[in-house]
């Protein structure tokens, strides 16, 4: 929940020192989830797959470059929400499913 309030802070809020501390939470809890998802995909898929993962990365900031640019960095801030969305809807679903954590 803190990753989502904080990339919602990225697009509604216009001070400095929010989006500062918000892009400080988001880094360290994108940390956090890239270990737990790192540990799970080592664990259970072959090698190939950890460079697809990578390339995901790229191909996300590409676009999202891309897209501030074109719309501007608020309406691409949503890309940042959903990505945030979607990596904890799965970190859930693997505790509730593994008992991982």
């Amino acid at each position: 929940m803190l990753l989502v309030g904080a990339s919602l802070a990225l697009v509604f809020v216009k001070s400095v020192v929010v989006v500062i501390l918000a892009q400080g939470v988001l880094v360290a809890g994108g940390v956090g989830v890239s270990m737990v998802f790192t540990r799970l995909l080592h664990d259970s898929l072959p090698s190939g797959v950890s460079a697809l993962s990578s390339s995901a990365f790229v191909h996300f900031a590409l676009l999202f470059g891309v897209m501030s640019q074109h719309v501007g960095v608020f309406h691409a801030g949503w890309m940042v929400v959903g990505v945030a969305l979607l990596a904890g809807t799965l970190l859930v679903t693997v505790d509730v499913d593994r008992d991982f954590i």
